[in-house]
């Protein structure tokens, strides 16, 4: 939490203040006026879970050439600190453990990670490229990158991919943001619940040979969510004139 706070909060309220002559406007930090919105966006993160899951099977299926071995196993000794940690985290079942792990994992990391991400590096880069899509993956894939998980890159990668284009669709920072929290809360709570359980091993890990049946389903749902997201973004007049 301390690391969150002091890496990626200061450093972008730091640009907010120096950059910035209004830093909530340039965020986007606004009311919902659409519920509709937040509600497919909430859908859209469970709807898109097989795809995560198929991404970090493949993922976790790489191996290296035997030339990088050392390489390989460092990448394994980082994996195995980061799960260790969050293991030792969630292991705590008192109602106050449990309330302080939703904190960091879920409302910290969901607030301060889409506003350094999303609110300030996404736009940054979109102001550099001036491309939305361009913006949206290079800041998913540094979103990844900074994680430090090799084993998790491609699946971390989808999700922030989906939290930018959130982001580009609503035009407000506060649905990527809760959904951002609703996706690292159903961890906590399903980690709580089942760790330890093969339901928690068969939610975890997916299964290459008997869960493909799942992706045609996944990718449905999601394009049909996706497309009443963009029905329903505001054009850039409205937004436009919403600033004015």
């Amino acid at each position: 939490g301390v690391s969150t706070v002091c890496w990626l909060l200061l450093s972008s309220l730091a640009y907010l203040y120096l950059f910035q002559d209004n830093g909530r406007s340039f965020l986007k930090m606004k009311r919902i006026n659409s519920s509709n919105i937040l509600i497919l966006s909430v859908l859209l993160v469970f709807t898109i879970q097989p795809l995560v899951g198929f991404l970090g099977a493949i993922n976790n299926s790489f191996s290296f050439p035997e030339s990088m071995v050392a390489f390989e196993q460092s990448l394994k000794n980082m994996e195995e600190m980061a799960t260790s940690l969050i293991n030792r985290m969630l292991s705590d079942r008192s109602m106050s453990g449990i309330l302080i792990n939703i904190f960091i994992i879920a409302v910290m990391a969901a607030v301060i990670e889409e506003i350094f991400f999303r609110g300030c590096l996404q736009q940054l880069i979109q102001k550099i490229v001036r491309n939305k899509h361009v913006a949206v993956w290079a800041t998913a894939i540094i979103f990844s990158l900074v994680h430090m998980q090799f084993y998790g890159f491609l699946p971390r990668i989808l999700l922030g991919a989906m939290l930018g284009y959130l982001f580009v669709w609503s035009s407000n920072l506060w649905i990527p943001i809760i959904a951002h929290f609703i996706n690292n809360f159903t961890a906590v709570v399903l980690q709580i619940l089942f760790y330890g359980t093969s339901k928690y091993d068969r939610m975890e890990n997916f299964d290459l040979k008997n869960d493909l049946w799942l992706l045609p389903i996944s990718l449905l749902l999601c394009g049909v969510i996706i497309y009443f997201i963009v029905r329903k973004t505001p054009s850039e007049d409205e937004i436009s004139l919403e600033i004015e």
